[in-house]
């Protein structure tokens, strides 16, 4: 659409163009030549409206010589007052959006924008105000019943209570309670939980089946240094991604790159992996390794 088809005069032309290719190739097109007629005679109509705008503003403009006079016209109005104001010799600006020039029917608006502008809703981006208050920034509904955070809050629970058991210098399984061992549906099999460098180690079973292993250690949360700190849902998301794949059996294969530092608590670290044989390889958590 370009900037011609905004104007009343522009569309004016058009129809008379339509009209004479079709007298000029004795095309019959049927009554489609008389709502051409009709429409021609509705933007004429529009054009004189032009005409009184440009009247009105003169008028004031005599009244008030030395203001400016703003007249705010449609852009289809635009050509046409624009010219008759230069043929009663006026000075003018006109201030136009560049978006009527790039020829697109939404202008500048995103098509999600423009459907809210439809809709008679503000076009303004997420979190603006015109978002809160035609209602797109409702606040989120509550998490604290969602299985996966009751999950988390207990796994850190869990990771807490075992490291502090180990630091105090018990033995697996620390006769711990079942407020720590089944955590939300999941489970720590007591067999699982081991002690190796000083590091505790123990495995989750998820109510699916799937398993991960964590390796944690309480020590001074002074001396720990954390090049990335990494947040358990982080954590524990790499350690169950691509649970579908293949994994070697082969202690050789076995990637023992340092794995991501977990902080679950002030002075508790822990490190999360699908694969038991990788957090025993990956060396003791003291403040050698967190560097």
């Amino acid at each position: 659409m370009d900037r011609e088809s905004w104007s009343i005069e522009g569309l004016i032309r058009i129809i008379d163009d339509a009209k004479m290719k079709v007298e000029e190739d004795d095309i019959d097109v049927g009554d489609a030549a008389d709502r051409l007629k009709k429409e021609r005679r509705f933007y004429v109509a529009a054009s004189d409206r032009s005409g009184t705008m440009v009247e009105n503003s003169i008028e004031v403009a005599s009244s008030h010589p030395q203001a400016p006079i703003v007249l705010n016209v449609g852009a289809a109005h635009t050509e046409g007052v624009v010219e008759l104001l230069k043929g009663r010799s006026a000075s003018l600006a006109v201030i136009a959006p560049v978006a009527l020039g790039t020829g697109d029917p939404n202008g500048s608006m995103s098509a999600d924008e423009y459907g809210r502008k439809l809709d008679r809703k503000s076009v303004d981006p997420s979190g603006s105000l015109g978002a809160i208050l035609d209602g797109r920034s409702q606040k989120p509904s509550s998490v604290l019943n969602e299985e996966w955070l009751q999950f988390m809050g207990n796994t850190l629970y869990a990771i807490v209570k075992l490291t502090a058991a180990a630091g105090a210098g018990g033995d697996p399984p620390f006769d711990l309670g079942n407020d720590v061992l089944n955590i939300g549906g999941a489970e720590i099999p007591p067999d699982s939980i081991h002690l190796l460098e000083g590091d505790v180690i123990f495995a989750v079973t998820l109510p699916d089946g799937q398993e991960f292993f964590v390796r944690a250690k309480q020590i001074d949360s002074e001396t720990k240094n954390l090049d990335d700190e990494v947040s358990l849902e982080q954590a524990l998301l790499k350690a169950l991604e691509n649970v579908t794949t293949e994994t070697s059996t082969n202690v050789d294969d076995i990637s023992t790159e340092k794995l991501p530092l977990v902080e679950p608590a002030p002075g508790t670290l822990a490190r999360i992996s699908k694969q038991l044989k990788e957090l025993e390889n990956s060396g003791p958590l003291s403040k050698e390794t967190i560097i």
